[in-house]
């Protein structure tokens, strides 16, 4: 646990510099403040996001996501994941060409 902790403390550690410098560079200098703002709240509500799904890991006995989800098994609990996976490759398909018309400057 605690290695694993150490590798993803540093990866961490690693991945935020290049994105801040990736956000400011791709921000309109009139909102570049604002939207740094914006991604550090976008760490928070993922870290929010993670505990609601770690919570409805099932130890023994069946548990609820959000209370409308039911998730019985294991493979359940990881079918959640592949399906978020697949959706944010769809959208991001979907949006492929504008995502590089942003970051070609």
């Amino acid at each position: 646990m605690i290695l694993f902790s150490f590798f993803l403390d540093n990866a961490e550690l690693l991945i935020i510099p290049v994105s801040l410098s990736l956000t400011s560079k791709l921000a309109p200098k009139k909102y570049a403040s604002s939207i740094m703002g914006i991604f550090y709240v976008s760490f928070s509500i993922a870290s929010i996001i993670g505990g609601v799904l770690a919570s409805a890991f099932p130890n023994n006995s069946a548990t609820m996501l959000l209370n409308t989800i039911p998730i019985a098994n294991i493979q359940t609990y990881f079918m959640i994941f592949t399906i978020i996976g697949l959706l944010c490759g769809a959208l991001w398909l979907l949006f492929r060409k504008k995502i590089e018309n942003l970051t070609t400057i």
